[in-house]
């Protein structure tokens, strides 16, 4: 069987509070039958791990800033922006403040994917390939490793550094009402030059980092393969359908891997009753379905990266707040480094300011004026920027705003109740602005 799942048999798991039924249908889907809320999630975490543990991990080192470890020089450059975001501190910060429903429920989950890393350790489950002969380092699932996880797709799903150095650079030139059609997208990234983007050869290795580890993009290097770039939902009305019955159809815009970000689940057990896209690593159905209603959670395109010229005195360690000079936050990040003769140490620093962290190590040299510095606030790692449509066993469909308070943007979901013809609602995050339609 190698690392596959088991599909059939008995598999004894500590923490159930009664036994779990896993049916697997002909697409290899996972049916999660338990007695407990707190089982089924706990079967979802083993069912994730069964099938998805090499993806986990992957997810869990891009979102702490560990990749190097694992590649070397060419994890660097991700390494060193997810450090300075402080995604897994900030993850294990948030961990530490969570409600007691939702500590549960990352508990449960927590305790499904060890389980499944425990029978790897002890030799009862084959390790993903990268851990063949090393099954003893993984480590165990934390409550704050699915928050860090989720912080990432949330960077993912924002408009990140280059972009936001863009729009910048636009108000800059053209004053903010010449530039407000430019936001907040439509512009590409290529106008911001980061560290190692000099030449045509260094534009060539963008997809690999180079060979010095200085990726020409680190905002795209680290969330490769893991952002949600836009998406697209559409509400049918049930009168328009055999069944009666709505009809509610999400396209997540995702990346091309193997294996692919979400994974399809069904779960019951006490009140829950879930069936829907989930992303391992995390307890989400970002679209699906329970008894009652259904829904798709998209990106709403935010612009959720503020970035602020600071003035800086390096050499004393200090920043204008505007009233005052004050000290920098300063922290260094040890970043180990794989290499041929073993793993190297890299000291990181980090300095922040009331703002967030500086970035401008992570930018090309002579960018910012002397003197100056560029800080990114944090709320792009705080909750993924998302428009949520839904559908309930009534007639009309609805749509919530998520992750940011207040007004939503232009290209974010509709401002007003749908229309109630055929296709009740309908929005496009990416490309188009929401659009309401009649029936033809």
């Amino acid at each position: 069987m190698g690392a596959f799942a088991v599909e059939a048999g008995r598999v004894a798991v500590p923490g159930l509070a009664a036994p779990v039924e896993i049916m697997r249908d002909a697409r290899g889907v996972p049916h999660i039958q338990a007695v407990r809320d707190q089982d089924a999630w706990l079967s979802l975490g083993f069912v994730h791990a069964q099938d998805r543990l090499a993806q986990m991990l992957w997810l869990r080192r891009l979102a702490r800033g560990r990749t190097a470890e694992a590649v070397g020089e060419s994890g660097l450059a991700s390494d060193r922006l997810a450090r300075t975001l402080g995604i897994g501190r900030l993850a294990d910060a948030q961990a530490e403040r969570l409600d007691s429903e939702t500590r549960v429920i990352l508990e449960s989950y927590a305790a499904g994917v060890n389980a499944r890393i425990a029978r790897v350790r002890s030799g009862a489950s084959a390790p993903p390939l990268a851990f063949v002969g090393r099954a003893s380092e993984i480590g165990d699932w934390q409550v704050a490793d699915s928050i860090a996880v989720l912080k990432l797709i949330a960077w993912g799903t924002s408009n990140r550094i280059e972009t936001g150095i863009v729009l910048d650079d636009l108000i800059e030139r053209l004053g903010s009402q010449l530039a407000r059609p430019f936001r907040p997208s439509g512009v590409g990234v290529r106008g911001v030059e980061t560290a190692g983007d000099l030449s045509p050869e260094d534009v060539a290795r963008e997809s690999t980092g180079g060979p010095s580890g200085e990726s020409s993009w680190p905002s795209r290097d680290l969330v490769r393969g893991v952002a949600l770039e836009g998406g697209g939902a559409w509400v049918l009305g049930g009168r328009y359908t055999e069944s009666g019955a709505p009809i509610l159809v999400a396209d997540l815009h995702l990346p091309v891997t193997a294996p692919p970000l979400v994974y399809e689940a069904h779960l019951r057990g006490g009140a829950v009753d879930l069936a829907g896209a989930t992303i391992p690593g995390m307890p989400v159905v970002w679209a699906g379905r329970n008894l009652y209603v259904a829904w798709a959670a998209i990106p709403a395109r935010a612009v959720t990266v503020d970035l602020y010229k600071e003035t800086v005195r390096a050499s004393d360690g200090l920043y204008q707040n505007g009233s005052r000079w004050v000290p920098l936050e300063e922290r260094t990040e040890l970043i180990r480094v794989r290499t041929e003769e073993g793993v190297d140490e890299i000291e990181w620093p980090v300095r922040s300011t009331r703002h967030g962290p500086l970035i401008d190590a992570l930018l090309r040299p002579g960018r910012t004026p002397p003197g100056h510095a560029t800080a990114d606030a944090p709320p792009a790692v705080a909750d993924p920027p998302r428009c949520v449509f839904y559908h309930d066993a009534g007639t009309r469909p609805h749509w919530l705003s998520g992750g940011q308070r207040g007004a939503l943007p232009r290209n974010g979901c509709p401002r007003q109740s749908p229309y109630s013809g055929k296709i009740a609602l309908m929005c496009h995050s990416k490309n188009s602005s929401p659009k309401t339609h009649k029936p033809d």
